[in-house]
């Protein structure tokens, strides 16, 4: 998978290399068969279904 940005941080996770950088555009290639990057994606989800019970709650 790719992604692409104007800016990163100086360290990426092991998951993200940064395949070129012209003209301002960074272009990232990301390992999505990485376990960090799974874990990640995991944690991102529980949160979102958190946020979503919560928001339920106040209907």
């Amino acid at each position: 998978m790719k992604l692409y940005a104007t800016s990163i941080p100086q360290t990426l996770p092991s998951w993200a290399t940064v395949i070129s950088n012209n003209a301002g555009l960074i272009e990232i290639e990301i390992n999505d068969e990485d376990p960090g990057f799974h874990s990640i994606i995991e944690e991102l989800s529980t949160e979102i279904d958190n946020q979503h019970i919560q928001h339920l709650r106040q209907l």
